[in-house]
């Protein structure tokens, strides 16, 4: 599985930000699947409903079906 980190900049004033975009839809070919990479401690506030907010880290799921194994492969490699 592949790892993936959040981008974080920051603006003139000190502010962090997360940056983020719009993709249209027809650029969208599959969904793919994240796993939260946790720490050795976890938060106890982080539930399902969160972790994809808390966590700054990802597993890729390149197994989860055919299409993206394929396309993780031939793309990449």
């Amino acid at each position: 599985m592949y790892r993936v980190r959040r981008i974080y900049h920051q603006d003139g004033t000190g502010w962090t930000f997360r940056p983020d975009s719009v993709i249209p839809l027809t650029a969208v070919t599959c969904a793919i699947e994240f796993i939260p990479v946790f720490s050795s401690k976890l938060d106890r506030t982080t539930t399902t409903a969160n972790s994809m907010e808390v966590c700054d880290e990802y597993y890729l799921n390149m197994f989860s079906d055919n299409k993206v194994f394929h396309t993780m492969h031939t793309d990449l490699m």
